[in-house]
């Protein structure tokens, strides 16, 4: 099911919502439907997916975030 969330999400141009998911991959029972959630909710953890403020979902290189480390200092913050 990962890999098959991941080929959605990838050849996907635009961000997709949960039920857009949903219906690509032809689930039907709630079993599905929270299996899809609880893996989803993984790769969101995992920084492979990345979820928008309308839950929408697209891959998370193709976000305007960045991972990186960051420095407190006295003086400020710092991005590394």
């Amino acid at each position: 099911m990962r890999e098959d969330i991941l080929k959605i999400i990838n050849n996907s141009d635009i961000a997709l919502s949960f039920q857009e998911i949903y219906d690509l991959m032809k689930l039907k029972t709630v079993d599905d439907y929270k299996n899809l959630a609880k893996e989803i909710n993984s790769l969101e953890d995992e920084l492979l997916v990345y979820r928008t403020n309308k839950n929408k979902y697209m891959k998370f290189q193709n976000s305007n975030l960045k991972v990186g480390k960051m420095l407190a200092t006295k003086k400020g913050l710092w991005l590394c």
